[in-house]
């Protein structure tokens, strides 16, 4: 959906709003993607969202040129005050999206596939999300309930009374050593984004001007977080279900906003 409107007083605003659900058996949600789940009875598992899917995602771009100078409601008359208070004008973009979708996987050690794949846990209760960042020592939270998740039960090669053939049966074993948590079933955090600019024209002539512009990327200086750690139910990963990174700088900006400035001037024929 997109609105596009021009209100008195020189303000355009332009508003989009995007609804979308992509669904795949692939990760990466195209024939070059794979399986991450494939032994038998396991397909199904495959089927979720995309791994670029984000649901909601909001646009808005405005432009308002400054009330001040000839033609404008203030300091209207002046050709000297013009060239100073005259010809202003702020732009910007403000971007909103919700998160993409990610796995919470386990170890496939035991399910001794010839080409790889996917585990998972076990989902034992309900998984929800708590929008914490940072690890705890650092003084964050999950951005899930880790606790939400346990490990698949015969996760050993040696067998037991409970798991009579052990982990080492790839067909009889794998139905006790699979978890039940389907591909890309959890949504990382959203992104924000603000773009401002500031711009000056002076008209010296009719056809001879020039014009400054003061141009900021990510103004509000916000990070954009990456996903969490999903790697679940291991002695060695602390960070499960922990927001600990941001994404690569092509996309977003955790480093202070910058900003540049710039002056062109143009003639018209």
């Amino acid at each position: 959906m997109k609105i596009d409107r021009r209100f008195a007083g020189s303000l355009g605003i332009t508003t989009s709003l995007t609804y979308q659900k992509g669904m795949a058996y692939y990760n990466g949600g195209d024939d070059d993607g794979f399986y991450g789940f494939y032994l038998n009875g396991q397909y199904h598992r495959n089927w979720g969202l995309n791994d670029f899917n984000r649901t909601l995602s909001f646009v808005q771009s405005y432009v308002y040129q400054l009330p001040f100078g000839t033609g404008k409601h203030f300091l209207n008359g002046s050709r000297g005050l013009d060239k100073i208070v005259g010809g202003w004008q702020l732009e910007g973009i403000l971007t909103l999206m919700t998160g993409t979708p990610f796995t919470v996987s386990y170890s496939s050690t035991y399910l001794n596939l010839a080409q790889g794949g996917t585990n998972t846990p076990i989902q034992v209760g309900s998984a929800s999300i708590l929008h914490g960042i940072n690890t705890t020592s650092n003084g964050g939270s999950p951005w899930f309930d880790p606790t939400a998740f346990a490990a698949p039960p015969c996760q050993s090669a040696t067998p037991s009374a409970s798991c009579p053939t052990g982990a080492i049966d790839q067909i009889a074993g794998a139905a006790q050593q699979v978890g039940n948590v389907g591909r890309n079933s959890m949504i990382g955090p959203g992104f924000f984004n603000m773009n401002l600019a500031l711009s000056k024209t002076t008209r010296f002539t009719e056809r001879i001007g020039m014009q400054l512009r003061l141009e900021t990327v990510n103004t509000t200086n916000t990070p954009q977080f990456a996903n969490p750690n999903g790697t679940c139910c291991t002695a060695n990963n602390a960070n499960f279900g922990f927001v600990t990174g941001t994404f690569a700088p092509a996309l977003a900006r955790s480093t202070p906003a910058p900003a540049a400035l710039a002056a062109s001037n143009w003639r018209r024929s």
